[in-house]
């Protein structure tokens, strides 16, 4: 009987204290994100730290290979900076919480084993890896994170006119053309 009672209060205890990490660490995780800051100044929705994240994973993802210029990419980021700002705030804010995961300094050192600095720090060769561990990772949320930037950044730089022909897609066939009818109201 003494030992039930002991096997109670342990569970209760450590209960307790779960409870009061999970608790603290809720209450914490914004002190050490870097969700509260605000947009670059020259973007409406893109923040320092997602600018430096989608620098180094883009040109992976797309496949454009090692030191690419910024003068190639600072079209698809403007490009996708606009796709972010007509999104509903609450998506918005869903996807700012898929790419703190891979910008977070805490969870950033986790996942990619340096804690310090910047995504630009990392080698193409290692974003490569860790972009290609991350897709067939155990881990579901990692999965599908990778995943979900990878849609993104596929859809907003083909959406950019000057990589159609890497797709072989002519354009619109009658772009200069309306195809309904103007309303004179």
């Amino acid at each position: 009987m003494n030992k039930k009672i002991q096997g109670r209060r342990h569970f209760l205890k450590l209960g307790i204290i779960g409870s009061l990490t999970l608790a603290t660490a809720g209450t914490l995780i914004p002190f050490f994100s870097q969700q509260l800051t605000g947009p670059s100044p020259s973007y409406k929705v893109l923040r320092p730290q997602d600018i430096d994240f989608f620098l180094s994973v883009t040109p992976v993802i797309v496949g454009l290979g090692k030191y690419q210029p910024h003068s190639i990419i600072a079209p698809f980021l403007n490009a996708l900076d606009d796709k972010l700002n007509y999104l509903a705030s609450s998506i918005r804010y869903q996807l700012q919480q898929v790419v703190d995961l891979f910008t977070a300094p805490i969870s950033k050192g986790l996942l990619t084993g340096q804690f310090r600095g910047s995504w630009q720090m990392l080698h193409y060769s290692n974003v490569q890896q860790l972009w290609q561990n991350w897709q067939v990772s155990r881990w579901s949320m990692l999965q599908q994170a990778s995943s979900a930037i990878s849609q993104l950044v596929l859809l907003v730089w083909y959406g950019l006119a000057e990589h159609w022909s890497a797709i072989n897609y002519p354009g619109p066939l009658f772009a200069d053309q309306l195809v309904t009818q103007p309303n004179d109201f």
